[in-house]
């Protein structure tokens, strides 16, 4: 389909799509901010050596954490390499774990 037909396309759709779509769209920006982006945790005691000492020198352990917006779901991220896999079958490489 050429880049003209598909503006048609779009343009042909009704209003109560681009709706439907701003309403889902603007949910799952919502749900990424609110549930998704987190606070970098670190596993250490909050009294001990290391954990103050990695705290201290890694600034970027303060900040939040945000994943990519399009795949930040891990078992989308599965889904998505599977199907990568099988839509381009000359790679090769070998797993180590």
């Amino acid at each position: 389909m050429a880049l003209p037909e598909v503006c048609a396309l779009l343009a042909s759709l009704p209003l109560s799509f681009w709706a439907a779509a701003g309403i889902l769209l603007l949910a799952l920006v919502v749900y990424y901010r609110l549930h998704v982006v987190q606070p970098v945790v670190l596993h250490a005691r909050e009294d001990g050596a290391i954990g103050g000492l990695v705290r201290d020198r890694m600034p970027i352990l303060r900040e939040h954490y945000w994943p990519t917006f399009w795949c930040f779901e891990s078992r989308m991220q599965t889904v998505l390499a599977s199907m990568t896999r099988r839509m381009i079958p000359d790679i090769r490489y070998q797993r180590e774990v």
